[in-house]
């Protein structure tokens, strides 16, 4: 049975703070955090305010909140590098809706596309990207 690959499609920008009201948290997926003074309408994948680039095969809502946890380790580094500077922190999400069998495959694929991309444009990966 032959899988149509999903458009990736990203939210607009939220500021951290309403993060809880983007469409589609209870997927898992593919997320960006970035500092902006104000966010842009658009959202460039390989935008250089991008901080972290990160994926979940849970649910989107719950990822984003483990962020500000010890349990990860991309906050426990964003915790590192800017403290508590969640004021001018936007989220942007892309959900992914493919089945439970192969969804975990595809976001670890856009994940990595995005990082490996951001690397090309920018020379190294988003100040929060370990690994």
């Amino acid at each position: 049975m032959a899988i149509n690959q999903p458009s990736i499609i990203f939210s607009s920008w939220k500021p951290w703070n309403e993060r809880n009201n983007l469409s589609g948290l209870g997927y898992p997926g593919v997320y960006l955090l970035a500092h902006f003074e104000t966010a842009p309408s658009q959202v460039d994948l390989q935008a250089q305010e991008i901080v972290y680039i990160g994926e979940t095969s849970a649910n989107l809502k719950q990822r984003l909140n483990q962020f500000k946890a010890d349990s990860h380790s991309g906050g426990i580094t964003y915790r590192k590098q800017y403290g508590k500077r969640f004021d001018d922190l936007y989220v942007s999400i892309f959900p992914v809706t493919l089945p439970k069998d192969t969804a975990p495959f595809f976001i670890r694929y856009v994940e990595r596309k995005l990082l490996w991309d951001y690397i090309l444009r920018w020379g190294q990966p988003p100040s929060c990207n370990r690994k």
